[in-house]
């Protein structure tokens, strides 16, 4: 059941909960939440763009969808979404919040901005953010805990001011962070997880070092880009989801594309083993697609198959053609499967 909004105010000393069922729609009155009082609507919640501001001094649970299409001036209280059925959030303005909290296994679905000036507390699903109109946005002071393979951002997230900040980003399936320490920060720095190639390209050597990559990973990249000007240094982590071929940790770099290049942007700082660690790159003022990169042959990284053929000539012999994702490949060795009664391949 629908329910018009005409005014609420919860401005006790005590706190005070009331409950709204099924839906509250805000139809041009003011809706004004004390900070001792908590609102929680069990549905959705609308809230027009022809009242007085939206102002949540307390806490706002909804459990069903948003739609705010009112101008918010402010970062107060705590938004709280724990539906237990996928909920979207939407409208012509930013939904605007101090705090929030994410307690939704069945996830989250960002279709208008999403701005935290304070602490985002990730506890459960996944947030889908897949229009760069429609991000995760934390401010200069915001921050957050709890990102996990269960709870973190598969999509667009922007974080404002300098300093350091692990992005909360992922596929959906795993939690892939990325951190970028920011000594300029015009309007904001936009990152996003891909689990793909982010293209073939020669390696250059205009990059932070001159020392040509041999390999990127063609797995995985994370788009990094700034809203308008920005500069710091990225570190790139690997783990065992989409890093392959890792023999040593001192072939590694941080691998940025950019000008048609696959440029190695340094390894100031390399921790952890062969399964697990991070690579921090040396400052840089231009962005774009960065991954795992590798200065030799013994970590080869994830390569992707772009295609492969054989005909059989009129020798009867097979040849075999592929094309793959890299450059710097000395040589290759083709094997076929054992014949019959055979329990080894042979190599041609």
């Amino acid at each position: 059941m629908k329910k018009n909004l005409f005014i609420i105010t919860i401005a006790l000393p005590a706190a005070l909960v009331v409950q709204a069922q099924d839906q509250l729609y805000n139809n041009g009155a003011g809706l004004y939440i004390a900070s001792s009082g908590a609102l929680c609507i069990r549905g959705s919640f609308t809230n027009t763009g022809t009242g007085v501001n939206l102002q949540n001094n307390g806490t706002l649970t909804v459990t069903g969808h948003i739609t705010n299409d009112q101008l918010m001036s402010a970062y107060t209280g705590k938004l709280v979404l724990d539906g237990n059925t996928s909920q979207h959030l939407g409208g012509t303005a930013d939904m605007l919040t101090k705090d929030l909290e994410i307690d939704n296994a069945a996830g989250i679905i960002l279709n208008a901005k999403l701005k935290v000036d304070g602490m985002a507390t990730l506890t459960n699903g996944i947030i889908l953010a897949a229009s760069t109109a429609a991000p995760l946005w934390f401010t200069a002071n915001a921050t957050y805990t709890g990102a996990s393979d269960a709870a973190h951002v598969n999509g667009y997230v922007v974080k404002e001011g300098t300093g350091s900040f692990t992005y909360p980003v992922g596929d959906g399936i795993r939690y892939e962070q990325v951190k970028v320490a920011a000594s300029a920060n015009a309007k904001g720095i936009e990152v996003k997880y891909i689990p793909d190639d982010a293209g073939a390209a020669p390696f250059g050597t205009t990059g932070a070092s001159s020392t040509p990559l041999q390999y990127y990973n063609a797995k995985e990249y994370w788009n990094i880009n700034p809203v308008s000007t920005a500069a710091g240094t990225v570190t790139v982590y690997w783990n065992g989801y989409n890093n392959v071929g890792i023999t040593n940790t001192s072939h590694l770099a941080v691998a940025h594309k950019y000008g048609g290049y696959w440029l190695n942007e340094g390894a100031v700082d390399v921790t952890g083993t062969i399964t697990a660690g991070h690579v921090t790159s040396a400052s840089m003022n231009t962005w774009g697609p960065f991954t795992l990169g590798s200065l030799s042959s013994l970590s080869t990284l994830p390569l992707t198959w772009l295609s492969i053929s054989s005909i059989l000539n009129a020798n009867k012999q097979a040849l075999i053609s592929w094309q793959v994702n890299e450059w710097n490949v000395v040589a290759y060795q083709v094997e076929k499967a054992p014949m019959p009664g055979s329990s080894q391949p042979s190599a041609g």
